[in-house]
């Protein structure tokens, strides 16, 4: 990881921003091992702490590789800044705005529904959120798990979640970017097994031990 620039003790989602130092460096990542899983947090504000974190880090990954957009280009091709902005940047940009658009869909269909007809303006609005929600249906049927509709119908009051969240890490970047919020694992006492993984081999908690192989591009 030298060669790659070292490790950044202020970023608490190392992850993200070893991906792109990598990227950089002409190397490529992949998973070499079964599906991982993790157990989930319980609670609201266990999960905020773990949200803020991520989002924070992201936002700091964000910043550090839009220092010089044009040597993240030349060292690492076109397709990585796109996925800086696809990934991390829209990822920090749509936790900011799930709140505000809420309340302008909401605003808007109760006027609409006053006036007795509905704006064409909620067209594309619903369609981002009807699109969301089979996206992941199909990734979690993909990943061999069924989606309940109860879940998905609750998808947009998950996304809004993320607003507090974001408004925490934001915050903390100022005086706090190396604060790790640290998520309590074995809190519950259910077990749980990857899909391709076979039932001698379920792991407590939902922990699957993963691998990650690097490889140098040509």
């Amino acid at each position: 990881m030298a060669h790659c620039g070292g490790w950044d003790p202020h970023n608490v989602t190392e992850d993200a921003d070893l991906g792109f130092r990598l990227a950089r460096h002409g190397w490529k990542a992949g998973i070499i091992e079964p599906g991982t899983l993790e157990e989930a947090p319980v609670t609201r504000r266990a999960w905020t702490a773990q949200r803020s974190r991520w989002l924070k880090g992201h936002a700091v990954s964000w910043c550090v590789h839009m220092r010089s957009p044009g040597a993240l280009t030349r060292e690492a091709v076109l397709g990585a800044l796109a996925g800086l902005q696809l990934s991390l940047g829209l990822n920090v940009l749509s936790a900011l705005a799930h709140v505000p658009a809420a309340i302008v869909t909401i605003a808007l269909l109760a006027a609409s529904l006053w006036q007795g007809q509905l704006p064409l303006i909620l067209l594309p609005a619903l369609a981002g959120y009807g699109a969301a929600i089979l996206a992941a249906a199909e990734g979690a049927k993909r990943a061999g798990f069924k989606a309940h509709a109860a879940d998905l119908l609750a998808l947009p009051a998950y996304w809004i979640l993320q607003t507090p969240a974001i408004i925490r890490g934001l915050r903390e970047i100022g005086g706090q970017s190396y604060v790790w919020a640290k998520t309590e694992h074995g809190v519950t006492a259910s077990h749980r097994m990857a899909p391709d993984e076979p039932p001698d081999h379920a792991h407590p908690h939902g922990a699957v031990a993963g691998a990650v192989h690097l490889q140098r591009v040509a």
